[in-house]
């Protein structure tokens, strides 16, 4: 997978994981709210099957103009898989959504470094190409 796809999926990670982060902070805010329930995000199991499709699909041959090449045969879009909020429809547990919020920074950070990474090689890159 190019470098351009991996930035195209860190985005939408990154969306969820910010997402997550929110919502996790809502329900420790909300923790002691009268009837309120805990929510949570849904986004790695919808990218996983987004990803299997694309597997399954792969590429097939095709021509245009003339001139033989590849084309992505997959079925959808990236930009259609996006994180979801949804009902746990329990009172949220304080420690465990500590617990989580912890675990969503580290992933969060994580997916940051990376994207900064691959933003800066694009960057020496493109500074590279100029200085020859």
């Amino acid at each position: 997978m190019g470098e351009i796809f991996q930035s195209d999926y860190l985005r939408k990670a990154l969306d969820a994981a910010s997402l997550r982060k929110d919502i996790i902070a809502s329900n420790i805010a909300n923790a002691n709210t009268v009837g309120y329930t805990s929510k949570a995000v849904a986004f790695e199991d919808e990218l996983k099957n987004y990803l299997a499709a694309k597997d399954q699909s792969g590429f097939r041959q095709c021509s245009i103009d003339g001139e033989e090449g590849f084309q992505d045969a997959g079925e959808g879009n990236l930009d259609d898989v996006s994180p979801s909020v949804y009902d746990e429809g329990a009172k949220p547990d304080v420690n465990q959504q500590m617990a989580n919020l912890a675990k969503a920074q580290i992933v969060y950070a994580s997916l940051t470094q990376t994207y900064k990474k691959i933003n800066y090689d694009y960057v020496k890159m493109a500074l590279e190409g100029i200085q020859r």
